[in-house]
């Protein structure tokens, strides 16, 4: 493939990935499940494409289940006040993802 094409294909790439999580975000009120698949899809994209995903992409989803994350629902957000570190973890599987943040 061209550099050209690969360009393109990751752009519809990650404007197909933006589009399939604010989907998820929309109908995850209705139905959970839905937004889950929506995850997955938005996940085998990036892997099939090599694309990446900007901060707030990475924090919109778990890797381990693929369930959306919204905070006080599916996910507990805490801060590590000792290892400067903020703590999210998924109330389906139990997954932790940890950011380090400066102060």
């Amino acid at each position: 493939m061209r550099p050209r094409e690969k360009n393109l294909v990751k752009a519809i790439s990650q404007e197909r990935i933006a589009i399939l999580l604010d989907e998820a975000g929309a109908c995850f009120a209705k139905n959970p499940k839905r937004a889950k698949r929506f995850c997955e899809l938005a996940f085998l994209i990036v892997k099939k494409n090599k694309v990446r995903l900007s901060a707030e992409q990475k924090l919109s989803f778990c890797r381990k289940c693929f369930s959306f994350w919204r905070p006080g629902r599916s996910v507990s957000v805490s801060f590590d006040r000792v290892n400067k570190r903020v703590v999210y973890r998924c109330l389906d599987c139990g997954s932790e993802r940890r950011i380090g943040y400066k102060s």
